[in-house]
């Protein structure tokens, strides 16, 4: 597997607004469905679990993590939501099937998010940086899993790998489609077209790292926009 950092953050975003043209509303239903489901299974997980009233460091930390766990069965359903955005990026089809595709591998997966998560919050426990530096570099681990048919560990280690190679620039894509989740959580319409945009975006990522681009020919440019 040839891997490259051949990318901008100016490039993966103009690319992906061009990409999202006729896909928006195929992800904005995606969206809808992600976002209602993990907020049913918060209000459940506070009910049956509720936070502590402690605000130190450590507590807080327990209990985002006690959340997480009891979030794992989701796992593969947020899997899916960032799959949509690596399929179209490669130039395939994205339809709202794609979201319950990593439910056939769902146990592995699962396992996989609580392995990270230990690890990542273990870091954060230790000296914050090693958490930060792992909640980064373990981005793909999930999509090599489906795509590469690699195994749990396999696929942390060849992400952490891959994207230390360009931790910061990823770094600093993931603040600018932070902020331009921000601005287009200003208005529904705004929603509209970030959301694709910031899917499709680090989907063109793993695709120049993990040398899977697909040909232009395949991009779909005669689509139609939403």
């Amino acid at each position: 597997m040839s891997t490259s950092t051949d990318w901008s953050i100016n490039g993966v975003i103009g690319e992906a607004f061009k990409i999202q043209v006729g896909k928006k509303r195929t992800f904005f239903l995606a969206s809808l469905i992600t976002g209602a489901l993990f907020v049913v299974a918060i209000q459940i997980i506070e009910t049956v679990a509720p936070s502590s009233n402690d605000l130190s460091f450590l507590t807080g930390l327990s209990d985002s993590l006690i959340q997480q766990l009891l979030l794992s069965p989701l796992a593969p359903l947020g899997i899916g939501f960032g799959l949509l955005g690596i399929r179209a990026a490669m130039g395939r089809d994205v339809s709202i099937s794609t979201l319950f595709e990593p439910y056939s591998m769902a146990i592995p997966l699962i396992a996989m998010y609580i392995l990270e998560l230990l690890l990542t919050t273990l870091g954060f426990i230790l000296f914050l940086l090693p958490g930060i530096y792992l909640s980064v570099a373990y981005a793909f681990a999930p999509i090599l899993m489906i795509e590469k048919d690699m195994g749990v560990w396999e696929s942390l280690e060849a992400s952490r790998k891959a994207v230390t190679a360009y931790w910061w620039r990823f770094f600093f894509l993931n603040l600018a489609i932070g902020l331009l989740a921000v601005l287009g959580g200003l208005t529904i319409i705004g929603i509209f077209w970030v959301v694709p945009m910031i899917l499709i975006a680090l989907g063109l990522v793993y695709t120049a790292t993990f040398d899977d681009r697909a040909t232009d020919s395949s991009r779909g440019t005669d689509s139609v926009p939403d």
